[in-house]
């Protein structure tokens, strides 16, 4: 595809014309020389943007990993704040073009090069959310999926087959295992509070599933992990399951609700939805 006119900070591609935020990730894209996807899915991608805009402005990452056939590097640069340093795919995790990564429980997993206690801007000691779309259910066992821990302080999604059992997000050292029909589909690991009731509270697709009172602690100082868990940088737990989008950032403000629907009009226009 030729390049386009950019007008304004906007993109135009077949006269539609691009989000801000889109336009700075094509323009990445473009200036590593990797693949720009389609107009097809530059205009599903563009709908999401536009209708949940006022959410994405909260992370200080957002990648998407289900990507076009053809695109996989795309994968690896943010959607918000592109011009950070790629995610690093270490030991070629399996990529699935239109659904994303996949470990193999041994040795493949995402560095996505973000360390809170360095590279946090939105997300905060009490004001912090990470969140993973996953396309599986666990068979079998605790998988610490997503994030890291150092000492005491810890941001990690896990996810067991029995529910979805957290490591509270957002600086905390506690563990709450919740009880859950599934382990499929969008969940948000947050914290709004310092300490007290409802100061963490965990969403699955878009609805509040369990709230803690675990007592913040300081931003983990090291880099998070996808399909396996950083364990003062080292990973461990390696994992399984398919993952199609991985974000972090702040919490206080976000419309959970309208992140879940606008996300899955997207993932169901590309065809990934769970």
């Amino acid at each position: 595809m030729p390049n386009s006119p950019i007008v304004n900070r906007r993109v135009v591609f077949q006269g539609v014309n691009y989000d801000s935020i889109l336009v700075a990730w094509i323009n990445e894209l473009r200036a590593r020389a990797y693949t720009v996807p389609s107009s097809f899915y530059l205009s599903a991608l563009n709908t999401f943007i536009v209708t949940n805009r006022a959410n994405l402005l909260f992370r200080d990452r957002f990648y998407i990993f289900a990507q076009q056939s053809g695109c996989q590097q795309a994968a690896t640069i943010s959607l918000i704040n592109p011009t950070s340093t790629p995610l690093v795919e270490v030991n070629s995790p399996t990529w699935t073009a239109n659904q994303g990564y996949t470990g193999n429980g041994t040795s493949m997993y995402l560095n996505t090069k973000y360390n809170p206690s360095t590279h946090a801007v939105k997300l905060a000691q009490n004001d912090a959310n990470m969140d993973l779309y996953t396309r599986n259910t666990i068979v079998a066992g605790l998988k610490f999926v997503a994030g890291g821990l150092v000492g005491s302080s810890s941001i990690i999604v896990a996810l067991n087959y029995t529910g979805f059992g957290k490591l509270w997000a957002a600086n905390a050292a506690g563990q709450s295992i919740n009880a859950n029909s599934t382990t499929f589909g969008l969940y948000s690991d947050t914290r709004v509070a310092a300490s007290g009731a409802s100061a963490t509270i965990l969403y699955r697709n878009g609805s509040s599933l369990a709230t803690d009172t675990n007592a913040s602690t300081a931003l983990v100082n090291a880099e998070m992990f996808v399909m396996a868990f950083s364990n003062s940088g080292t990973p461990s737990n390696y994992d399984t399951n398919q993952y199609s989008r991985w974000s972090i950032g702040a919490s206080i403000g976000i419309n959970y609700t309208l992140d879940y629907t606008t996300w899955q009009v997207f993932a169901n226009t590309i065809g990934f939805a769970v």
